[in-house]
């Protein structure tokens, strides 16, 4: 089975075509180009280097956040177009998920921190262990005071990865038993976007092209703003009533 694999959940941009567990090509792009610019082009390249046409893959793979609010949108519309056009299967996979899936071959609990600003970070837990990958917690923004005290008891070896991780060790990571994940390892990878597919893919977790959604868990900037706009006339206008 020939997958797909893309993350643009962050800065950073992977695309990886795999078949089954064979890695066939992948790229990933680190630089201050957006996606919007660079993914298709991207996917035009892999295809031609892989030998193949995009009708030739079976199933469509995709970050689906948290984390970036516009690339995941970018991910998400890319692989609708391909899976409508294709009537192929299509799978959503969590971001911080695909970054524990990095550290496979490590028995450790991984913390993937994906940067959510204000002293935030979007984690959840894994138990790797034996080439198993155990979730333990749900998908959350939390603070990173919060992300500590989830840690303290844990006697397992902790390993932080995502963008967010430099960010949680420099605060906390002295007080835990934890490392930071390698240089290889600590960015979302489309390889294990594509394996994490064939995975959900095997226990019958595909979505159709019209169910595949974002999973932002926070509420963007913009939708804060107006929250709060709206709030702050609610009160005014109650402020007048009772005067």
């Amino acid at each position: 089975m020939k997958i797909l694999g893309i993350d643009t959940s962050t800065k950073t941009l992977s695309v990886a075509i795999c078949d089954d567990d064979k890695i066939i090509c992948e790229t990933f792009i680190n630089s201050t180009l957006n996606h919007s610019c660079t993914l298709m082009p991207t996917i035009d390249d892999l295809l031609k280097y892989a030998n193949l046409k995009i009708c030739d893959i079976d199933l469509f793979a995709t970050t689906s956040g948290p984390g970036s609010f516009t690339g995941i949108r970018i991910g998400i519309s890319t692989v609708k177009g391909f899976a409508l056009a294709m009537d192929k299967p299509c799978i959503a996979i969590s971001s911080l998920e695909a970054l524990a899936f990095n550290l496979i071959d490590t028995d450790c609990i991984a913390c993937p921190a994906i940067d959510a600003r204000g002293d935030r970070v979007y984690t959840s837990l894994f138990r790797l262990q034996s080439k198993k990958m155990t979730r333990l917690t749900d998908d959350n923004v939390i603070f990173i005071s919060e992300l500590e005290k989830k840690l303290l008891n844990t006697e397992e070896n902790i390993i932080f990865l995502g963008d967010g991780a430099d960010l949680c060790y420099n605060r906390i990571g002295k007080r835990i038993n934890s490392k930071i994940a390698s240089n290889v390892n600590r960015l979302c990878r489309a390889s294990s976007v594509c394996m994490m597919g064939k995975v959900k893919y095997e226990v019958g977790q595909t979505s159709s092209a019209y169910d595949l959604a974002p999973q932002y868990i926070n509420l963007s900037q913009a939708e804060r703003e107006r929250n709060e706009k709206i709030k702050s006339r609610g009160e005014k206008n109650g402020n007048s009533v009772r005067s």
